[in-house]
């Protein structure tokens, strides 16, 4: 069996500049759909009908306003989602495409697409204005041929292009700041402890005795309200800027959503670069009392992370020093019941983070100052198939739905935050938010559900992470 597999892109140019970031009219949306991951990053999908043909050929053309070149690294790029083992053995009845833009603003218009020679979409290119920045046209082919299996067992066939692995290092290096900058004009480097204190089953998954009922929509946080909620922060130029949410799991571990660090198999956010702050929920106030920040020096992704779904996005980071537990700064329960989603169904999660809220999405910002909370029911996984059919593509075995579909949820910026059940007193990790559909403006769907990874089918691979 051989396996036959090219990537092709060009680049066609008309002149000048670029607008603002928006949705394009969709021409096609039985075929295709602009899709938003929880981090805000904008991507299509495209689903054919699987006609049985061991060739599968898919060319695709977009147009943008703006003047660009191939040595600026203007490129349309398509993966095949379709396992080839399912090809190789004729289950499929649909092919699924992705489709990833060079950039966030501005998001191409798609003009056509055409599968083995039969174009099933079609639609105006960005107009072109006298006076006006000039419109850009970007083709992508993307071919893959395969032969039938003829004994019912064939050879695995990787369903992408092979990849670097960069490993992250093992030590943090010393921070050397350059001659300008001093620590002490960084508002979260403060109150660093060093005593240790491991967490024991009593420990874990309290919240703040002051805790009051969830409100419809969400509510502000108090500091140490959920004390195992982190902020990760990531370095940019001479300052930090806000990245995702984080669950402490121990002294020295912290649990967040693998899209957060990692590209596939590339780590992508440097491990020296992040830093978290805990016992903290207004993350633009200087000065809080018991508040406490650290560095990283190992991350820990799930091998089978694929950031087209949910499915296995999880990273564990480990902190360049341990914590000291006190009434804000302590860790949540690791799920210790069964891992089938039929025992949570209708159950109700509390979910907590910085993401932003309906006022801050509109307003184009990608986080809150203040962290919010809220809580949200699990639905079975027929009702969220169902309910949309891209779930179909973003689900797996290894995820969950959850939501009220009423306009209240996770949005742009909570990636990683933690799906929290109360039993008996005390909050367990059972998920971690991970994407979220987006409306034709390019926002967060939440008249749709939240898909989150299961981190209660990975127990053993936690356990031996934080080892």
């Amino acid at each position: 069996m051989r396996v036959y597999f090219s990537t092709i892109v060009l680049l066609s140019v008309a002149t000048l500049t670029v607008v603002a970031q928006q949705i394009p009219p969709n021409p096609c949306p039985s075929v295709f759909q602009y899709l938003t991951h929880l981090n805000g990053n904008v991507f299509g999908q495209i689903r054919i009908p699987y006609d049985g043909s061991t060739t599968l050929n898919l060319g695709v053309n977009v147009s943008m306003k703006g003047y660009y070149t191939n040595n600026q690294g203007v490129n349309l790029r398509i993966e095949l989602n379709t396992p080839g083992q399912d090809l190789i053995e004729q289950k499929v009845n649909t092919l699924l495409y992705s489709v990833y833009f060079p950039f966030q603003s501005p998001i191409p218009r798609i003009t056509s697409i055409i599968f083995n020679d039969r174009q099933y979409c079609s639609g105006p290119p960005e107009l072109l204005v006298a006076g006006e920045p000039g419109v850009t046209s970007l083709w992508a082919g993307h071919k893959y041929f395969f032969q039938l299996s003829s004994s019912g067992s064939s050879p695995s066939v990787n369903r992408f292009p092979e990849v670097i692995v960069i490993e992250p290092p093992t030590e943090r290096p010393k921070y050397k700041p350059k001659p300008s900058v001093t620590i002490i004009n960084n508002p979260f480097l403060n109150n660093n402890i060093d005593v240790v204190k491991e967490p024991t089953q009593s420990d874990c998954g309290v919240a703040k005795p002051f805790f009051v009922p969830l409100i419809l929509g969400g509510d502000d946080i108090s500091d140490g309200m959920f004390p195992w909620l982190a902020a990760m922060f990531v370095v940019k130029g001479l300052g930090y800027d806000y990245k995702c949410t984080g669950n402490l799991i121990s002294s020295k571990h912290v649990m967040t959503a693998a899209r957060c660090i990692q590209f596939y198999k590339v780590q992508i956010v440097k491990t020296e670069d992040i830093l978290f702050v805990f016992g903290k929920s207004n993350i633009l106030k200087w000065a809080t009392n018991g508040a406490v920040t650290r560095g990283a020096s190992k991350v820990i992704t799930h091998p089978d992370f694929d950031p087209n779904t949910a499915h296995g996005d999880v990273s564990i980071i480990t902190l360049n020093r341990p914590l000291e537990f006190t009434n804000t700064i302590s860790p949540i329960c690791l799920w210790d019941g069964t891992n089938t989603i039929d025992d949570i169904i209708d159950k109700k999660g509390t979910v907590a983070g910085w993401g932003v809220d309906k006022g801050a999405q509109k307003a184009g910002e990608l986080s809150l100052p203040v962290a919010k909370y809220l809580d949200m029911p699990v639905v079975s996984q027929e009702s969220c198939l169902y309910s949309n059919l891209s779930y179909l593509t973003i689900t797996s075995d290894m995820t969950f739905c959850a939501g009220k579909r009423d306009g209240n949820g996770p949005c742009v910026g909570d990636s990683g935050a933690g799906f929290m059940m109360l039993k008996n007193g005390k909050y367990y990790l059972r998920g971690l938010a991970s994407m979220i559909l987006s409306d034709s403006n390019g926002k967060c769907d939440l008249a749709n559900f939240v898909v989150f990874c299961d981190v209660a089918k990975i127990k053993d691979w936690v356990n031996n992470a934080i080892r």
